[in-house]
């Protein structure tokens, strides 16, 4: 969705980013593994099967460690969660995500932290898979004493929105009209 708004000598766009990365080229604290056909695994994925990569778990990690099923819900758009959907049609078990003890202690991340911090790095993911991630930028209306001609001159701008942004991320001129526009709600935009 796009959405241009006008005021004062300023127009702000809120638009789709195209230029956002893939949140797995962060600095994650688990590895996002999928065998889903006609889709790259978010992570490398060495593994053949999933029986292989719980085959690797057993032997290299076994309760040492944490590992979550990752699900996916496709639709129409395509979704990632750490629970199930529970549509026996379009959704299913498509991999996991884990992390191993010595990686999250060597972190300094509690274990209930890194539970959450996992589920958060599926649903960010799920957010930049499915094409949730917008861009805020604000121009100034510049016009020619002579002929009158108008040009827009960038004056700020911020990508990276990955699920949605906050009121407070937009120009407070145009907050009520964007509430309205993108269903914002107190923890962000949902289309």
């Amino acid at each position: 969705m796009e959405k241009i708004y006008y005021y004062d000598n300023y127009k702000t766009e809120i638009t789709l980013d195209d230029w956002a990365e893939s949140p797995r080229d962060w600095d994650n604290l688990g590895t996002m593994l999928t065998w889903q056909r006609g889709y790259s695994s978010p992570d490398t994925n060495e593994f053949a099967t999933p029986d292989d990569f719980i085959e690797w778990w057993n032997e290299n990690c076994g309760v040492n460690g944490i590992i979550l099923p990752v699900y996916c819900l496709e639709h129409g758009n395509i979704s990632y969660s750490t629970s199930n959907y529970g549509d026996k049609w379009d959704s299913g078990q498509v991999g996991f995500i884990y992390v191993t003890s010595e990686d999250f202690a060597k972190e300094g991340v509690m274990l209930a932290d890194a539970i959450r911090i996992l589920e958060n790095e599926v649903k960010i993911y799920s957010y930049y898979a499915n094409g949730d991630v917008y861009s805020i930028n604000t121009s100034i209306k510049i016009v020619c004493d002579s002929c009158k001609h108008v040009e827009w001159e960038y004056v700020d701008g911020c990508g990276g929105y990955y699920g949605g942004f906050d009121l407070e991320d937009l120009p407070e001129a145009i907050r009520e009209e964007a509430q309205k526009d993108f269903h914002i709600t107190s923890r962000g935009v949902r289309v």
